[in-house]
């Protein structure tokens, strides 16, 4: 420290030089100062160097700085979001299902109610109007291929984007099969147990439930079901359930039973009881007509087989 104290006061560029302190955008000397500190045992010269040079370098470089920590703050906001959104069963092409991308259609005019009731159950429990309600469920039943799935989907999201903890898109069947493969493969990181698995979907805080009637109404599957249905109707958890089967008859008259070979009698009765409002989907597939009729071969095949 004493020789550079004395190179400071001989030469203050050989000393920065010698120190480092060099500017690297500009080649600027940073030149020390010599500075007195008041100790209890007397005065102490120090070598005070600054630490920004000011120029026109430097100032591009800190803003190029705080730019690329801004990009990598919202680069982690964003693969945390995804993170949720995928836990939800939100992921491929449901990530695209919002209440804004949902297509009101010239030739299906119903569309735009089937949208405005999904809105408006969604506003309902965002305001907390159906906290507490028994008259928390929504059921999105008709045609295949006219958007039920996609606005379960957007509820689910609308609910994680107001701050909702613990919501989950979840298709039966496929919700079905994973509870049967964890009969034979040991719980770990990418097999959960069949506890995990029903716990989530009795306990969260808003629950859908799509394609119900695309798996056979077994007694299993029932059985199944009559657990998940029971707790939140009796804990008032709102819950979204999507079917195929059309509820209304040739005469347009509300027929629930139609759905009775898929749930069975008890829980199609607490379903009935917890009904916040029931949308019908009449329409035309927003697929193609061809993958919509061979859909709809498939399902009227599946039906006559159960029956």
């Amino acid at each position: 420290m004493a020789r550079l104290l004395a190179l400071a006061r001989e030469d203050p560029e050989a000393c920065a030089r010698e120190m480092g302190r060099v500017c690297p955008y500009c080649g600027r000397v940073l030149t020390p100062q010599i500075v007195q500190y008041e100790l209890p045992w007397g005065k102490q010269p120090h070598l005070s160097c600054p630490d920004e040079c000011g120029c026109p370098g430097e100032r591009l470089a800190a803003l190029q700085g705080d730019e690329a920590a801004e990009a990598a703050r919202k680069h982690a906001e964003e693969e945390t979001y995804s993170a949720e959104l995928r836990a939800a069963g939100l992921s491929g092409s449901l990530v695209r299902c919002t209440f804004d991308a949902f297509e009101v259609r010239a030739d299906w005019p119903a569309s735009a109610r089937c949208l405005q009731t999904a809105k408006a159950y969604a506003d309902a429990l965002m305001s907390g109007e159906l906290r507490g309600s028994p008259h928390c469920f929504l059921v999105l039943a008709g045609n295949i291929g006219t958007g039920k799935t996609h606005l379960a989907a957007a509820t689910v999201r609308r609910a994680l984007d107001t701050g909702w903890k613990d919501c989950f898109f979840r298709p039966w069947g496929a919700m079905l099969k994973e509870i049967q493969a964890s009969w034979h493969e040991p719980a770990g990181p990418l097999q959960r147990c069949e506890d995990a698995i029903l716990r989530e979907v009795r306990m969260g805080q808003l629950v859908a439930l799509d394609d119900i009637d695309k798996k056979r109404g077994t007694p299993w599957a029932k059985e199944t079901l009559f657990p998940i249905i029971d707790e939140r109707v009796r804990e008032m958890r709102p819950t979204i359930l999507t079917f195929n089967a059309p509820l209304f008859d040739e005469n347009t008259q509300l027929n629930f039973f139609m759905l009775e070979p898929f749930v069975g009698p008890a829980t199609l009765d607490r379903i009935v009881g917890a009904t916040f409002a029931i949308v019908d989907f009449p329409g035309p597939s927003y697929r193609s007509g061809a993958e919509f009729e061979q859909e709809e071969i498939e399902w009227h095949r599946r039906k006559d087989a159960w029956t």
